[in-house]
């Protein structure tokens, strides 16, 4: 019979660190193909771990794409909302105009709620693109009020209106800045306690009732005789849009609200079929 042939014996390598300069040996440690590779395998896993450590832990994760596509995702979406948000009140500023532009043409009033349903789309039917109603709207306000400052006079009331019973739309309220047309401004402002009721000068229904970025909470009312009474700068409003109100019945709380606003006031507005009136004439504040 054959004899079988004698296993090699498995390589052994051997690492030796020396002393450059006394050329003492350190240390040193046998080597095998099978270490070799068991060495080289747990250093691969230490730095694996080391590295998900790192983009768990760290910054460095916003490298990875799949982080920035969510990260993006959520980015658009609070964009989206923050338009939205600036888009409703683009259109309740716009209705504002637009009623007064009504109100002096005798037209009918547009509500609110019935503009913003209309007017929004799901976000896969939205396409954005810019208006130039704003500015147009602005430039028909503005010349109607240049044109209202040849027809009103300060002094002399309407004939007809200074025959109604008017209220005082605060208890005690004190006159910080009075009517004067040439300037541009068609209110008398009045100063009160902190949280003090605004009251409804006359008897009527509220036709509009919500928030603009320049005069913050506004109510206005349609009265008798084409009169309507506007309350501007309010903190809070007690009544929304159609409902009818009793004269001296709280409609809203005085407050600071809107850019316009330089301090805790009421701005009081009184137009008749368009003109503005100045509450002083029919009212001692």
């Amino acid at each position: 019979m054959k004899k079988k042939k004698d296993r090699k014996p498995p390589s052994i390598y051997k690492l030796v660190v020396y002393n450059e300069s006394s050329l003492n040996e350190l240390f040193n440690f046998k080597l095998t193909k099978a270490n070799i590779f068991t060495y080289f395998g747990l250093f691969t896993i230490i730095l694996l771990f080391i590295s998900v450590l790192l983009l768990i832990f760290t910054p460095l994760n916003r490298f990875l794409p799949r982080y920035q596509d969510v990260s993006l995702r959520a980015q658009i979406e609070e964009n989206r909302i923050n338009l939205d948000s600036l888009h409703e009140e683009l259109i309740i500023r716009d209705i504002y105009f637009q009623n007064i532009k009504n109100i002096v043409e005798g037209k009918e009033l547009k509500t609110i709620d019935n503009a913003i349903d209309s007017t929004f789309k799901s976000p896969e039917e939205t396409a954005f693109t810019k208006s130039k109603h704003d500015s147009i709207l602005k430039e028909l306000i503005q010349q109607e009020e240049d044109l209202y400052l040849t027809m009103v006079d300060d002094n002399i009331p309407v004939t007809g209106v200074d025959k109604m019973d008017f209220n005082n739309p605060l208890t005690n309220g004190m006159v910080s800045s009075e009517f004067d047309a040439k300037e541009g401004h068609y209110a008398v402002d009045l100063v009160a306690k902190k949280d003090a009721p605004i009251l409804a000068t006359l008897g009527g229904t509220v036709i509009f009732a919500s928030w603009s970025v320049e005069t913050g909470h506004v109510i206005q009312i349609q009265h008798d005789n084409s009169i309507v009474s506007i309350y501007k700068h309010c903190s809070k409003l007690l009544k929304v849009q159609g409902q009818t109100v009793n004269a001296r019945e709280p409609i809203a709380i005085i407050g600071d609200s809107g850019e316009l606003s330089t301090g805790p006031h009421l701005h009081f507005e009184l137009w008749h079929s368009g003109t503005p009136l100045n509450p002083a004439d029919y009212i001692v504040f």
